[in-house]
């Protein structure tokens, strides 16, 4: 984008051209926001492992919550989910967030996601599974029912 606005920009530059020169200003302009907007929040993205939920941001971890704090309750208790009351096209988006089981108080800002992925977070079962032997355990259980490892 940044290489066609310059190309426009020059163009109406050499040839003393007055929209073209404006239009060329248009897209370089759009162009240093859209490569703004894709080096600002291009790069999140959010992970659930058997021990956390972890929000990274172009590969570093920003926020990370372990998954012990939910254990025995539902995941789903702990989201807050808020219709958003803009569109992308026929796809409703919702305002997501993750709040602290302990506190009530806003944990981590999933921000703005699709009603597909906002399903998906809601159907999450807390599953508990043992980090050495990989059995699946009951949420309320404190060692494995295999090799009794702390859960």
């Amino acid at each position: 984008m940044m290489l066609v606005g310059s190309l426009f920009l020059a163009s109406g530059l050499y040839y003393n051209i007055l929209p073209v020169l404006g239009i060329g200003i248009l897209i370089v302009i759009g162009g240093v926001f859209v490569g703004y907007q894709s080096k600002t929040q291009g790069g999140v993205r959010y992970y659930l492992t058997n021990f956390r939920f972890v929000k990274s941001n172009h590969g570093r971890v920003v926020t990370e919550l372990p998954r012990r704090m939910f254990r025995g309750k539902s995941f789903q208790q702990f989201l807050s989910v808020f219709k958003a009351p803009l569109q992308r096209g026929p796809v409703e988006m919702f305002a997501v967030q993750v709040l602290n089981p302990d506190t009530g108080n806003i944990a981590m800002n999933l921000g703005l996601l699709p009603g597909e992925i906002v399903k998906r977070l809601e159907s999450i079962n807390e599953e508990v599974y043992c980090q050495y032997c990989g059995r699946k355990n009951d949420p309320n259980a404190n060692v494995c029912s295999n090799c009794g490892a702390n859960l």
